[in-house]
């Protein structure tokens, strides 16, 4: 789904985000995505872009379960899809911390 072109905010390709991506989630078992809110636009010329605001949800150990339940973290993604061979593919992304 990430095309071999891919980039993001700070020009990262595609192996990296994959890396991240991977790190994130052994890191944080639990991880529960949340969609607040989405926007699709997608214009004649093959190119389309998504607009997600998530909340990010984990589960904390069983030791601190008494104390905190989960945390959670609010993000905006913007995310940019290109048509390339009747496939949509992730061509560029950017995301902003929104806070708790």
């Amino acid at each position: 789904i990430i095309d071999e072109t891919y980039k993001d905010q700070y020009n990262r390709k595609k192996a990296e985000v994959i890396n991240i991506i991977k790190n994130y989630l052994q890191t944080y078992s639990g991880l529960k995505v949340n969609i607040e809110g989405i926007m699709i636009n997608i214009n004649k010329s093959n190119l389309a872009s998504v607009e997600l605001s998530v909340y990010f949800t984990v589960s904390t150990s069983s030791i601190l379960k008494k104390i905190m339940r989960k945390y959670t973290d609010k993000y905006v993604f913007l995310i940019n899809f290109k048509k390339i061979n009747n496939k949509w593919k992730v061509v560029y992304s950017e995301y902003e911390y929104s806070g708790v």
